[in-house]
């Protein structure tokens, strides 16, 4: 699920095939959902061990910090010396990097409005990762200090306001930019993802049949809607009012339908080699893709918005995030047992 989550992106971003890939940018949605299913169930499966706070946090930093801030300081330091034209956008990620320090780059695009790339240049695309990680702060305490019942009940007002906020915000003419990248605005897709993980672990023999038969229902309603709405809104934009609202909304249902099969059912689709190798390097591939994007239009112009440029940022991306997974990531993965062991 991670590897299509991230090739949707990548297709999403390819230049020359923008015609074609324009639904890309729901790959983000589908991270969301299964990052909302994945941590919650080890939340869960954590929360009667000792030391359960300090070992979850340390192994997520493990993974997620390293590359982000190493991303960070080569989008500061080096991006900017590949071309002259770079300057300007450099001298603005300057001006506003402690958002992208401190996990909060969403918020200043989400409130830029009608230019949301121009306060964080290169580096736009740790919205979503700002999101998951504030995320990450809060829900442990509702799975760690409330009941299975309580924190469901959370997961369903977290759905509804979510929702509720973005309609709201149309109501009242806020641009685009507030409703995608606003945290309040999208944390419905991570909270289907963690309704979907406590109803797993929900005592009961029929568990999984009533879970699997719940999001097949909501997942068949789901696609009904988006296939409404991909006939009305023709090719599927994010900047479309219904599919910024009633959309996002059926995203998350839909996507957590797949969450679901995958973990109950995985079918051999689901097991294609290029498909979990994707996985594996989802998250280099993530980081790295829009700085290669950036680099390849700034000192090749020629090749900026072709097709050969879109090969460019595929071969460079999918070598960058080998060697990072391997030569740099992997040091700290393998840290996460010694100075968090799960006991």
């Amino acid at each position: 699920m991670r590897g299509i989550g991230i090739l949707m992106v990548l297709a999403f971003h390819t230049p020359g095939a923008n015609n074609w890939t324009r639904f890309g940018w729901a790959g983000v949605d589908l991270f969301f959902v299964l990052s909302g299913f994945l941590i919650t169930g080890v939340l869960l499966d954590g929360a009667g061990r000792r030391n359960r706070a300090r070992t979850f946090y340390i192994r997520r930093a493990l993974r997620i910090l390293p590359l982000y801030y190493v991303a960070l300081v080569v989008a500061l330091s080096v991006v900017p010396l590949f071309s002259r034209s770079l300057e300007g956008d450099a001298h603005r990620l300057v001006a506003h990097q402690l958002w992208l320090w401190t996990y909060t780059a969403n918020w200043p695009v989400g409130l830029q409005g009608s230019d949301p790339v121009a306060p964080l240049p290169f580096l736009v695309h740790f919205w979503s990762l700002a999101i998951e990680e504030q995320f990450y702060l809060v829900w442990p305490l509702v799975i760690w200090f409330a009941s299975r019942q309580t924190a469901m009940r959370v997961a369903w007002g977290v759905i509804i306001g979510a929702f509720a906020c973005r309609v709201a915000l149309l109501a009242l003419g806020a641009p685009i930019s507030t409703r995608y990248y606003l945290t309040p605005c999208r944390l419905d897709a991570l909270a289907v993802g963690a309704l979907i993980a406590l109803w797993l672990r929900a005592p009961g023999q029929n568990t999984t049949v009533d879970v699997t038969r719940r999001m097949r229902n909501a997942g068949l309603g789901a696609c009904l809607v988006l296939v409404v709405l991909i006939v009305r809104e023709r090719p599927f934009p994010y900047e479309s009012n219904l599919v910024a609202t009633v959309g996002f909304s059926a995203l998350a249902w839909a996507f957590g339908w797949l969450v679901t099969v995958a973990a109950l059912r995985p079918s051999p689709p689901l097991r294609i080699p290029a498909l979990v190798t994707a996985g594996k390097y989802s998250y280099g591939l993530y980081v790295i893709h829009p700085l290669v994007i950036t680099v390849t239009a700034a000192r090749w112009q020629a090749l900026s918005g072709t097709l050969k440029g879109g090969a460019v940022m595929w071969i460079a991306s999918i070598a960058l995030a080998w060697l990072s997974y391997n030569g740099f990531e992997k040091r700290f993965l393998q840290l996460k047992d010694r100075l968090a062991p799960v006991t």
